[in-house]
């Protein structure tokens, strides 16, 4: 399927429609040989049309120049920014520890998009070939293919997101078959068993040969590809930037959610190896690389790779331990299983850290597997305090034994949850009721402080879905056993 796609002759970078299918304003390149009106449209992919981005007056493609394909994502994404970009917390929860559990400024992508344009002209390759327009599926994963009883394959699905773009920035393998935070897989060594497999204990043994399973796929997947789809091949292969150039468009053009590292780590890369990007002049000499970064911002964006990767690994070995896909996904029969292997987990973490509760609530900070509201994630004070709570009603009822409160202070409290700004709070109690709707924790002083404020708070928003939740999410955090006992009496003014 994938060496007729390469061999496909299309005139542009863009999604395939039926012309009858789009408005009439919009731009479109008919493609020649089909009778059906079959022409290459915008971009259909769901990062050009995300919330506000389909409101956005910006240049959707079709193009026929690789630099304007290159240029047109980034250019997306910094209209959105300066339409509606705010600081917010990374959307990856397995990164908070990487962020050191702050908001990110939209600018400081910006910033990095900018950077990016500036390098566009000294990414695209010598070889024409690799600018051909090219179509591939979206997410070739088992899920999507079609095969009979016999094993026979007979179609595939979920193309609602493909685009046709250059060969060498849609080349690669599939997310479902490739390896790559596997050195051995990146060197395209031959996969093997290691020689003491049988001498191995059970879970040894078991990492051993899923280490196989994954390095055998990525390694045939290739093999398969350089023999049966040679063009293909040669755009994956030819250009010694390739891969950068492919992360970094990506990245470029995905949607903005508080993620400002990944693009910064892929031009670090670029200036790292910008031999491998620049061609010499006649004279022989390289031209500078119009991006610079300091040394000491090199380590840190390495460290902040570092600490990514393994966010990373922790939320693949999560994934599989629950039987959750590389997607996300879980089928329904296993829905149930999946979530019950989660809580497991989360509670032997918490076992292994009652002594220690900082790390733990640290912990439950990052956890990828809780739901949550994606709106009120962006202002994390929420989602903050009531994983807090949990930590401590889990710990034998320690925040509330014997009428005694887990901590005496109010620093004690902040120090326990990186995003209680309380000074803030305390000066903006319409900024407090919005961003604790479901967790009503007051970081505060003193008992009147606390009352007066959870009083103006609910004057202010009476509609709020003020203490409705269980019992331990109506806890205060505060100074004294007094303040404990206004418990009851301020709920029932909220």
């Amino acid at each position: 399927m994938e060496a007729k796609l390469f061999a496909m002759e299309l005139p542009a970078s863009g999604s395939i429609y039926y012309s009858h299918d789009l408005p009439p304003t919009m731009p479109r390149i008919d493609i020649p040989g089909f009778d059906n009106g079959l022409c290459i449209g915008p971009y259909a992919h769901s990062v050009w049309w995300y919330g506000e981005r389909k409101d956005l007056d910006i240049d959707r493609g079709p193009h026929t120049n690789p630099q304007h394909v290159l240029r047109s994502f980034a250019d997306k994404e910094l209209a959105w920014i300066h339409a509606h970009g705010r600081p917010r917390y990374p959307f990856d929860r397995e990164y908070m520890d990487s962020f050191e559990h702050k908001k990110q400024d939209p600018q400081e992508h910006a910033n990095s998009l900018k950077d990016y344009l500036s390098l566009i002209p000294y990414l695209i390759p010598t070889n024409s070939t690799a600018h051909t327009p090219t179509l591939r599926h979206p997410d070739l994963s088992p899920n999507n293919i079609l095969i009979t009883d016999d094993l026979i394959i007979t179609g595939f699905i979920d193309w609602q997101h493909a685009m046709v773009l250059p060969a060498w920035l849609t080349a690669g393998i599939p997310p479902a078959f490739e390896n790559h935070a596997d050195e051995g897989s990146r060197g395209l060594q031959i996969p093997k068993l290691p020689d003491d497999l049988q001498s191995m204990d059970k879970s040894a043994r078991a990492r051993a040969e899923e280490q196989y399973r994954r390095r055998h796929i990525h390694f045939w997947y290739l093999a398969l590809t350089q023999k049966l789809n040679e063009q293909h091949w040669r755009a994956y292969m030819g250009h010694d930037g390739a891969f950068i150039t492919r992360n970094m468009f990506l990245q470029a053009g995905v949607i903005w959610q508080g993620n400002n590292a990944h693009l910064q780590i892929d031009l670090s890369q670029v200036v790292r190896n910008w031999s491998a990007f620049a061609s010499p002049s006649a004279d022989g000499s390289i031209p500078t690389c119009p991006v610079v970064i300091e040394e000491q911002e090199m380590q840190r964006r390495e460290n902040l790779r570092i600490s990514l990767q393994e966010g990373d690994v922790f939320t693949k070995n999560m994934s599989e331990a629950m039987g959750v896909l590389p997607d996300g996904s879980v089928s329904h029969e296993n829905f149930h299983v999946a979530k019950e292997r989660e809580s497991m987990i989360r509670e032997g973490v918490l076992t292994k850290l009652k002594d220690d509760p900082f790390e733990a609530e640290r912990v439950l900070l990052a956890w990828p597997f809780h739901d949550f509201d994606e709106d009120e994630w962006r202002d994390s004070v929420c989602m903050s305090l009531v994983l807090y709570a949990h930590l401590c009603m889990t710990q034998d009822n320690a925040l509330c034994r014997e009428d005694r409160h887990f901590h005496s202070s109010c620093a004690d409290a902040v120090e326990f949850m990186p995003f209680a700004m309380s000074s803030q709070y305390r000066s903006n109690p319409n900024a407090l009721n919005a961003s604790m709707s479901d967790a009503h924790f007051i970081v505060c002083t003193n008992a009147a402080n606390a009352k007066s404020l959870i009083e103006e708070a609910v004057v202010s928003n009476p509609h709020r879905r003020a203490f409705r939740h269980s019992e331990h999410l109506r806890y205060r955090l505060c100074t004294s056993r007094r303040q404990a006992r206004h418990k009851n009496s301020i709920r029932t003014q909220g």
